[in-house]
């Protein structure tokens, strides 16, 4: 797509008003107005004189500009189109989601194997990230918790969780850069063109105030003339009377010289009115910040002076079509309907979409029998403080300095679910250790959770006798006598 002048561009033409480049030889300063809201200031009127407010051309503009309330609705209607941009690179932001249900359910027994109670208490949670090809990216997170009072249900309450991530990306239709970035070029371009409205509106605004100065101007230098043609009138009568008395001159030629007077009398009256509307348009333009300041009469400071410019008729066509804002206001609509074009064209192709997800799901649940079970082998044989021993003893030497290695023949059941993983070096270093399984699942409880396990690992042996090392609770050791 063809580039045209961006933001910055406009911008700065804005800020620095086209009436200052437009003269340059006048060797002034040349003001800055801000074109953001709410950085401009309105700028009052020159200190007046008894005559009235001396304003040069340069002067003038720059009030006019800085005062000028309908640049403020180009500016804000240009500042606008920032939040349609924003707005549509919305999509670009992760979609985080997530939903908590709760449910009660009482089903009548149809046969011994059905009905119950059913509490269930679900969560589910989602992270989701769009990409600039149109793809999408999915990570998400439910659980359920259910309690019944169905007999038949093995593992009450349960817990249930998965874990799963996914991704779509269109290999057709919606793919690419642009179905993803149409909207958000389109935005750009409509904010640049407003802010070529906004430029075109200050050079509206020094068009006028120029020609409402020069008007002024040539109001002033008019009604000097009117009056030195009012005085030639005059002189013109008072010849003519001597004539008239000296009878060089008819009587009746004294009415032809009064006709003059009378005529130069009303260009002088018109000359005047004339000046107070160049003021009155001119004030307009400038829209005083001071209200008393209105009958104040204006008093321009520069006189026209004309020289030849020579211009380039190619080099100015050019120029006009690179920098004229009505015709970038053109181009940048062009680029915007060539995105539509484009976009809308590729919504003819076939969908086709690459998928994928991959996810995890687990079952868990501690029943009250389960709890009562656990906590009886520690209540009935009197045994809860010396289970605890053998945390106070790892805890004072951790690396089992203070016993010597048992020469009882060890086998290790490692659970992958410890709190803490060991290696087999390490414990042969510890132990005499004579055989070692990697258990599939289970963990610290693992005598709960994994008996039948633990039951075929210690048929492998002799009597089965459990022997606990001293390097921490992390492991089931089993010992064998028999060897």
């Amino acid at each position: 797509m063809k580039r045209f002048p961006k933001s910055q561009a406009a911008r700065a033409v804005a800020l620095v008003l086209g009436a200052w480049c437009a003269f340059p030889a006048l060797g002034q300063d040349q003001p800055v107005v801000p074109s953001h809201p709410g950085n401009r200031r309105l700028v009052p009127l020159p200190a007046a004189t008894a005559q009235g407010v001396p304003m040069t051309l340069s002067q003038a503009v720059g009030i006019a500009v800085a005062n000028n309330q309908d640049q403020y609705v180009t500016v804000n209607a240009a500042e606008s189109f920032e939040y349609l941009i924003v707005q549509n690179k919305g999509i670009y932001d992760p979609l985080i989601s997530a939903a908590v249900g709760r449910s009660h359910a009482e089903v009548p027994a149809a046969s011994q194997l059905t009905g119950g109670v059913f509490d269930d208490t679900s969560f589910s949670a989602s992270a989701s990230q769009f990409t600039p090809l149109g793809g999408t990216f999915t990570l998400g997170f439910n659980g359920l918790r259910e309690k019944t009072n169905n007999p038949f249900s093995t593992v009450n309450p349960s817990y249930a969780g998965g874990l799963q991530l996914s991704m779509s990306q269109p290999l057709l239709r919606n793919f690419g850069t642009l179905p993803s970035n149409w909207l958000i070029r389109i935005a750009h371009n409509s904010r640049d063109s407003a802010y070529q409205a906004l430029l075109r509106t200050v050079q509206g605004t020094v068009n006028a105030v120029e020609q409402a100065y020069w008007d002024l101007v040539y109001a002033g230098q008019n009604l000097e003339v009117k009056r030195e043609s009012l005085r030639i009138a005059q002189e013109l009568n008072r010849i003519t009377k001597i004539k008239i008395d000296v009878g060089s001159l008819a009587p009746i030629d004294i009415t032809q010289t009064e006709v003059g007077i009378a005529t130069a009398e009303q260009d002088i009256i018109i000359s005047e009115g004339a000046i107070g509307d160049a003021q009155d348009r001119l004030k307009r333009l400038l829209n005083f910040v001071d209200p008393a300041q209105v009958n104040v009469p204006i008093i321009p400071m520069d006189r026209l002076s004309t020289e030849q410019v020579k211009i380039q008729l190619d080099e100015g066509t050019q120029t006009a079509l690179r920098r004229r804002p009505e015709v970038l206001q053109i181009a940048y609509t062009a680029a915007s309907d060539l995105l539509r074009y484009q976009y809308y064209r590729n919504q003819t192709l076939p969908g086709l979409n690459l998928t994928g997800a991959y996810g995890n799901r687990g079952l868990a649940g501690f029943s009250s029998d389960d709890l009562l079970t656990n906590l009886m082998f520690y209540w009935a044989p009197n045994s809860v403080a010396s289970s605890a021993a053998m945390y106070f003893e790892s805890r004072h030497d951790p690396e089992g300095r203070n016993h010597p290695m048992p020469q009882v023949p060890v086998g290790v059941a490692n659970f992958p679910h410890e709190i803490t993983g060991t290696s087999r070096r390490w414990a042969e270093t510890k132990y005499r250790v004579v055989h070692w399984t990697d258990m599939p699942r289970g963990g610290h409880f693992a005598a709960l959770f994994a008996t039948r396990q633990q039951q075929d690992t210690q048929g492998g042996g002799g009597n089965g006798e459990v022997h606990r090392a001293h390097w921490g609770d992390a492991y089931s050791v089993l010992g064998d006598k028999a060897g």
